[in-house]
């Protein structure tokens, strides 16, 4: 009886010890299990993929073929915004591309697009196949296009009162995209602007101005930057503050300077009239004096000379009554 007793005293740690190890395995498999469910949808979660205007992109895919396998052996779907598909290869057979900028890599199955433009933009999916088994896998690639927008470009505006030190500021920049936004800083103080902004129709590009109002009581600093995306592009600009107020005086309207101008040509044209009446005048007294001092004419002297005289003298009589009348 005591040994038997001893037996089983013996056998009940061994028993507790399989009894304490069964819940710490349950939970090695369950940490298990997450963690490949973790893994799966690591796997596949959705992508982001970035492209500039003009340029090239790579989306990549959720498989890659061994070295050893066939493309033939595969179908591939590459799909954009669900309904509209971009590229298909099924079992060695290319179906019909609607975008032919787009590209394949057989190994890889990644997507390529030339010359990206605003209208790529979107959500991409590619789905693999194998013959004779189910999906292989499926991946979302979302794409996402920009445009640099050109430096900004600061214009101002004085005012018409040489008293006043208040200026208009207008900060442009052209030719990006997504939509942006104008912010600055003016002498390290945050600048507000009234931005208006349009779109080209046929290329979705974006033009934005953006304008404020400053006291520019001494030489100062303004920064105007244009945001896009993840991207910033900007400008540094002083403003100087003028010495006197000459600096904020305009030119002289054009129509004073054309009426300064008509009368400089009309004293100019009188004096012009003036003197040629007066050398005029001079001329028919030398030959009035000439023919009423001249004999009748005789046989012997030059009748072509004496009509000349004549003529002269009727010319001049004419132009004296003319000139009294």
């Amino acid at each position: 009886m005591e040994c038997k007793s001893s037996k089983r005293m013996l056998r009940m740690p061994k028993a507790e010890g399989m009894l304490a190890r069964t819940p710490s395995k349950k939970w090695v498999w369950l940490g298990l299990f997450v963690f490949h469910q973790f893994s799966l949808g690591f796997a596949h979660k959705t992508q982001v993929a970035i492209a500039k205007m003009g340029e090239e992109v790579t989306l990549p895919c959720c498989y890659e073929t061994r070295s050893e396998d066939i493309p033939s052996n595969y179908r591939v779907y590459w799909q954009k915004n669900v309904t509209e598909v971009v590229i298909a290869y099924s079992f060695g057979n290319w179906l019909p591309n609607p975008i032919n900028r787009s590209s394949l890599n057989q190994r890889t199955f990644a997507l390529s697009i030339t010359q990206v433009e605003i209208s790529d933009a979107g959500s991409y999916t590619c789905i693999v196949q194998r013959v004779g088994s189910v999906k292989l896998c499926d991946q979302t690639v979302i794409l996402s296009v920009i445009a640099d927008f050109s430096q900004p470009a600061i214009s101002l505006k004085k005012p018409s009162d040489c008293e006043s030190s208040e200026v208009v500021v207008s900060c442009s920049s052209y030719g990006g995209f997504p939509k942006p936004k104008v912010s600055g800083f003016f002498n390290n103080v945050s600048v507000d602007w009234n931005t208006s902004l349009t779109s080209d129709a046929k290329t979705s590009l974006y033009n934005i101005t953006g304008m404020a109002r400053f006291n520019v009581t001494e030489n100062m600093n303004l920064m105007c930057s244009v945001e896009y995306s993840d991207r910033t592009v900007s400008g540094e600009y002083p403003l100087t503050k003028p010495d006197n107020c000459e600096s904020f005086k305009e030119d002289p309207p054009s129509h004073e300077v054309i009426i300064a101008s008509i009368t400089v040509l009309s004293i100019f044209l009188v004096a012009i009239i003036l003197l040629v009446r007066y050398f005029r005048c001079s001329a028919c007294e030398r030959v009035r004096s000439s023919y009423n001092g001249t004999s009748q004419p005789t046989a012997t002297e030059d009748e072509t000379k004496l009509g000349t005289k004549t003529t002269m003298f009727q010319f001049c009589t004419m132009t004296s009554e003319t000139s009294s009348f």
